[in-house]
């Protein structure tokens, strides 16, 4: 963002958590072979505005709401929000800072290309309506174009409940020669431990979140470790966040017994956008925002760019330490992320 005690669920740990070998990097909707899966989940409608993903298996659902934006306004595993849900007092998306920051959203990358120069978002693409519909178990929703962007964006979620994996595909439609590339943005309750390999070490600039950085190295990778334990990282003036070059495409947080992680198709160093990078964490008043960004694409009118993030939330079993640096939880994240 370059812009301004739940209940322990380690005792569902064994039908949360896939086995290495039933969570492979396996595109999710599919069985080993390719052929389409049987456990493929059938999005369904639980409110006016809320549609559900539930995968009775791993006990984990994730809400979308259309209306604004086509957020995810809650992620959940045995009942514990594993994303800091939605929660405007009107139902409704009105742009204000309380209003927008909590559920997970999606916007084109630079931000300084957005028709505002900075900040807010753009709305068709980050708060407006999106026009749902559920084609087989695919939960599709299509957003509206902003001229002066020149693009819109439609979703495409769908969910396997044999991988405990969540597919949310991007797709950014040009209406004119646009350069851009695609952006998730995740909020996360802050107190948790996010990581992730490290790319070029050049590249990483760790801003507010520079006393709380660490990086420890293997003989395979070097990690990048943010502890937020003491939620004390204050929310930075001007917006400055930590932009950093990933390896292996995977960023993980681990709060209390959950582990959430993405997965996306990492980007070499010299396909970020401008002053970006491939994954990126800001430091909110109650929140840590996870945010992963695809290649920066030139693109005329009528190209499109599709982009798929891989999400997959999974209770942390009582043999993995918790904590900063911990051999266990980079090997349980390795597992997790189909390394």
């Amino acid at each position: 963002m370059n812009h301004r005690g739940a209940a322990s669920v380690r005792s569902v740990f064994v039908l949360a958590c896939c086995s290495l070998a039933a969570c492979g990097s396996g595109p999710v909707g599919t069985g080993s072979s390719g052929a389409a899966a049987i456990y493929a989940v059938v999005p369904s409608r639980i409110s006016d505005a809320d549609y559900r993903l539930k995968m009775t298996t791993c006990h984990v659902e994730m809400d979308v709401n259309p209306a604004i934006g086509a957020r995810v306004s809650a992620l959940r595993i045995g009942g514990t929000d594993v994303i800091k849900p939605y929660g405007c007092a009107t139902g409704a998306y009105d742009g204000t800072a309380a209003c927008n920051n909590s559920g997970s959203t999606f916007w084109t990358s630079p931000q300084n290309a957005w028709p505002s120069g900075s900040w807010p978002p753009v709305t068709s693409v980050d708060g407006a309506a999106y026009t749902p519909s559920i084609s087989g178990a695919h939960l599709v929703l299509r957003g509206s174009e902003n001229a002066a962007l020149g693009a819109s964006v439609d979703k495409d979620f769908s969910a396997d409940d044999k991988t405990c994996s969540i597919a949310l595909r991007y797709t950014i439609k040009a209406s004119k020669p646009i350069a851009a590339a695609p952006w998730e943005i995740t909020r996360v309750p802050r107190g948790g431990i996010a990581f992730f390999p490290e790319g070029e070490r050049a590249r990483l600039a760790a801003g507010p979140l520079s006393p709380y950085t660490t990086t420890t190295t293997t003989t395979t990778l070097s990690v990048i470790w943010v502890n937020d334990s003491t939620k004390a990282a204050p929310v930075p003036a001007g917006g400055a966040k930590l932009i950093a070059d990933g390896a292996g495409g995977w960023l993980a947080y681990a709060l209390h017994d959950v582990l959430f992680i993405k997965r996306f198709v990492d980007v070499p160093a010299a396909s970020f956008a401008p002053k970006e990078g491939d994954i990126e964490i800001y430091p909110g008043s109650d929140y840590l925002e996870l945010e992963v960004q695809g290649a920066y694409t030139q693109l005329n009118g009528g190209d499109s760019i599709p982009w798929t993030v891989q999400w997959r939330a999974v209770a942390i079993p009582s043999t993995v330490s918790v904590t900063a640096g911990s051999a266990t939880l980079l090997a349980f994240a390795q597992q997790q992320a189909g390394m």
